[in-house]
């Protein structure tokens, strides 16, 4: 997919001043660390929220929290997802972060911005960063592909918000331009929600591997163990 001298209107509003609106975010995401053994799966789930807000030029992070769960022999993507879906639905922010395609699973929830890679499809833009393409709809759903720097990836955004494309793009390279390597032209709030989600993760690895090494018989203590951790 090409397309040339497409934009030049988002770039110039992107170069004015992205300080004179202010709006609360909740940016979600998940990991996992799955075992195999002689009678199937066991799996560690931990899915985080961020909580913040863009105000007069700044990200301010209010709240960070995060749910998790013990998946036995289940269909542990399936489950995250849920999990994911289930925070999104009760979070009350103007937007709602996530690193999910939202359109395979027809999530409309309102005030929605979903960000991915998409290996399926290469994109080929002749003119100077950041741009957004739009390239389709369905439903309540809007899809587009972005650049922020040309340095940074080509990522798909989808979102349910009912605003101009130069408005979400306005807000992506704001969020998008926080200089740590790991955020820079993407989005630093789902960044910042995926690091947490991994830090609880990879504080349960040793723990899970240790106890399903004993499997069935640690299992119910490995449950105990993550009920104690929860009430903390």
């Amino acid at each position: 997919m090409s397309s040339n001298g497409v934009f030049t209107t988002i770039i110039n509003l992107i170069k004015g001043k992205y300080g004179e609106w202010n709006f609360s975010f909740s940016a979600i995401d998940g990991s996992f660390h799955e075992i195999q053994y002689i009678g199937g799966n066991l799996a560690y789930i931990v899915v985080s929220k961020v909580e913040g807000e863009v105000k007069q030029n700044k990200i301010l992070t209010l709240k960070i929290d995060y749910e998790e769960k013990i998946c036995e022999n289940c269909k542990v993507e399936d489950e995250m997802r849920e999990m994911e879906y289930e925070k999104a639905r009760n979070a009350s922010s103007d937007i709602i972060f996530l690193d999910r395609k939202i359109s395979m699973d027809d999530f409309e929830e309102d005030n929605l911005i979903a960000i991915v890679k998409d290996p399926f499809e290469r994109i080929s833009i002749n003119g100077a960063t950041p741009w957004l393409l739009p390239v389709y709809e369905k439903g309540k759903i809007r899809g587009a592909y972005f650049k922020l720097f040309p340095f940074s990836w080509i990522f798909l955004v989808e979102t349910t918000l009912n605003i101009d494309w130069s408005e979400i793009l306005h807000i992506l390279y704001f969020l998008g331009s926080e200089p740590i390597p790991e955020a820079l032209g993407y989005n630093y709030p789902l960044f910042l929600a995926d690091k947490v989600a991994k830090f609880y993760r990879d504080k349960m690895v040793k723990t899970l591997d240790l106890f399903a090494s004993k499997f069935p018989q640690r299992y119910r203590q490995f449950r105990s163990l993550i009920e104690r951790n929860r009430r903390k």
